[in-house]
């Protein structure tokens, strides 16, 4: 592969002495937007030693290619400009060069939109579609630079793209979070507007550090070692990727985001988080480390970076990825010139793309029209709290950026807000605003609070806002590792989905969403876990959870593949246990044991073995909480038990004290 490299390189170098016209990288094109009020870059390639003058607005400005054959000049800063004008690169060899010619150019402002899939979410994908369609007819002035996905083991110097104008037939491909924040812009600022979006679906934040970034902070170092495998890019266009094996750090940087420096830009805005979820505070660092380079690459300015906290959803594998997510996400606010959007509001708990990028869009612009463009009085960001104090029975939490008003988002009393004592036990809160910026929490199972949360739940909608109708950024005052602040039932905690209990019968009812009924983590080994359950109504599988940990699960899997009759499987330990096709109806009570010892599950259906699954794993996790829900579909349990091996009650009742087992609604003889 090193030869192979060398080879590319040699030949492309060689090439570059007979190149039949000055190079620039795609970057340039017809109808771009260049930054008002900056220099502007404009650079590319041609033989070493050649001169080079770049036209435009009145300007003239000339460079002799270096010996790598690398030219730039840099354009005095200029007013936006929504007349099309033409930019014209001229070689002094102009017998022998074609000179490029760039038509309808303005001048505006520019940002870079990146992260992952839903930055790249197009508009057509998004609510509001239609109507965005037809707004698009008076937004010519506002332009698109879509980059291709790339992933390279080297810096490229161009991306295969042109920029776009916005209409009606454009508008639909283009990311719906870009579209939005552009719009907001060009209303309020009356100039063009230009975006380039770089992102990828799916990539996490490894992929879009440079390579210098993994050795600036300890939670990174332990990677730099590979990120430094890096290749030099080659000098001399045209470069093509450089193949590499998988999303490998500093990739998409190669191939998406360093082509584009330093074409100026004003600053960029970010959607990326959900494929770090098990990086937690260590985002944080990734996240500096990753703006640093960022910056220091286009000239050591600290340009504004603008980002979306990570939308509420059933995150699969724990409970607490998303959570610490929001921890890191929040914990970037203290990185100079940066700021965040709640989405707690608008979040769909069923999926991880929710439709409503409009309001993604918009609390973004707010953010750039407040801090980077002179909008003092405007409200850019919702309530995020500053201070909160206990007194008796009662927490008192101080809140900044309350506008006029804190309020209730939806008319209906306020919600989401949680206390608990040093038992670490949480419960709900009641909830009173009180003057502009304070709520006032009690709650009549916490007679001593010591700790509060708001939203701190990965489904929570809360319904805290401000007089500008931005939500709550969700929050929480103790440093308690592995604590549960999710709604309680009797003594499940219910993680999505709506759960009610009667006569001893929990239902689920809500088959959005992947949701369950969880013990909590606990420290329990060999144990036998018993339960009743029937599919009500849905499309997707009722699950029985075991060795629920910190970092993942076990669980039993009921699957229907179209017919009344369904498969059982189990799964955990790094592997996928085998589908059994077992005597399971919908709409009908099944008895379902699980039997946990070492390393392995047996599986019983109505007193019949049908599955055994053994841990693949050596560091698979022994011991766990255990937990009931449906993926996708309603669900009843009943008559649920956990007992040890010597069948003491360790879950489903407090311990009797006669020789009687104890059930989760109803007590059962021996």
């Amino acid at each position: 592969m090193k030869h192979l490299f060398r080879a590319v390189l040699v030949a492309v170098v060689f090439a570059g002495a007979a190149q039949a016209e000055v190079w620039m990288p795609g970057v340039f094109s017809d109808n771009m937007v260049l930054q008002r009020e900056k220099p502007v870059p404009v650079w590319g390639w041609a033989d070493p030693g050649e001169k080079v003058t770049v036209t435009f607005a009145g300007q003239t400005k000339t460079a002799t290619a270096d010996k790598n054959g690398k030219w730039m000049v840099r354009l005095d800063a200029m007013k936006a400009s929504a007349k099309g004008q033409t930019l014209v690169v001229v070689s002094n060899r102009t017998t022998k060069r074609k000179s490029p010619v760039f038509s309808n150019v303005l001048v505006g402002e520019v940002w870079i939109c990146s992260g992952q899939s839903n930055m790249e979410w197009v508009v057509k994908q998004s609510e509001g579609a239609d109507e965005a369609s037809q707004r698009a007819k008076e937004y010519s002035k506002i332009r698109f630079l879509t980059v291709p996905r790339t992933e390279s083991a080297a810096c490229v110097r161009g991306v295969n793209a042109k920029w776009v104008t916005c209409s009606p037939k454009t508008v639909g491909d283009v990311s719906g979070v870009a579209f939005y924040f552009g719009e907001r812009l060009h209303k309020d600022l009356n100039v063009p507007i230009g975006l380039i979006v770089s992102s990828w679906g799916g990539s996490g934040i490894r992929s879009w550090m440079p390579s210098e970034s993994f050795s600036q902070f300890p939670h990174t170092k332990k990677e730099a070692a590979l990120a430094a495998k890096e290749k030099p890019a080659p000098a001399v266009p045209p470069i093509e990727k450089v193949t590499v094996k998988g999303r490998t750090p500093s990739a998409m940087f190669n191939g998406m985001i360093a082509p584009l420096i330093p074409y100026a830009m004003r600053g960029v805005i970010w959607y990326q988080g959900e494929s770090n979820g098990l990086d937690g505070m260590g985002y944080r660092d990734m996240t500096e480390a990753m703006l640093t380079s960022w910056r220091n690459r286009w000239g050591d300015e600290a340009f504004p970076f603008y980002y979306v906290q990570i939308c509420t959803f059933f995150w699969y594998g724990t409970d607490y990825h998303l959570l610490d997510m929001w921890e890191a996400q929040t914990a970037c606010l203290k990185i100079p010139h940066t700021g965040m959007v709640g989405t707690s509001d608008i979040s769909q708990p069923w999926t991880w793309h929710p439709r409503n990028k409009f309001d993604v869009g918009n609390r973004l612009a707010l953010w750039a029209l407040a801090k980077d463009y002179g909008k003092k009085d405007l409200v850019y960001s919702g309530p995020m709290k500053m201070m909160v104090k206990f007194k008796g029975n009662t927490a008192f939490v101080l809140f900044e950026h309350s506008a006029k008003g804190l309020k209730s988002l939806d008319g209906k009393p306020i919600t989401g807000f949680m206390l608990a004592g040093k038992d670490k036990v949480f419960y709900n809160a009641e909830a009173k605003i009180n003057g502009d910026n304070i709520v006032i929490l009690t709650s009549k199972e916490v007679s001593t609070p010591v700790a509060a949360r708001c939203g701190w739940v990965q489904t929570s909608e809360s319904n805290l806002g401000n007089s500008a109708g931005l939500p709550v950024i969700p929050f929480r005052t103790d440093d308690w590792k592995n604590v549960f602040s999710a709604p309680r039932l009797g003594r499940w905690y219910s993680n999505g989905g709506t759960w009610s209990v009667k006569d001893g019968v929990y239902s689920q009812t809500d088959d959005r969403t992947h949701s369950k009924l969880v013990s909590g983590i606990r420290p329990w080994k060999n144990y036998t876990f018993e339960v009743e359950l029937k599919k009500t109504g849905g499309t997707g599988s009722v699950k029985v959870y075991y060795r629920m940990a910190e970092h993942g699960f076990y669980a039993l899997g009921v699957d229907w593949d179209g017919s009344a009759k369904a498969g059982i499987k189990a799964t955990g330990g790094g592997t996928q246990g085998e589908l059994v096709k077992c005597e399971f109806t919908s709409g009908q009570w099944h008895k379902v044991k699980v039997v946990v010892k070492d390393d392995t599950a047996k599986v019983f259906l109505d007193g019949k073995l049908v599955l055994t699954h053994t841990d693949k794993k050596a560091d698979a996790h022994k011991a766990g909480g255990v937990g009931v829900g449906g993926m996708k579909c309603t669900a009843q349990f009943r008559n649920i038990l956990l007992t040890d091996e010597s069948g003491n009650v360790l879950f489903g009742g407090e311990p009797p004290a006669s020789p009687k087992r104890f059930w989760l609604g109803k007590q059962m003889q021996e």
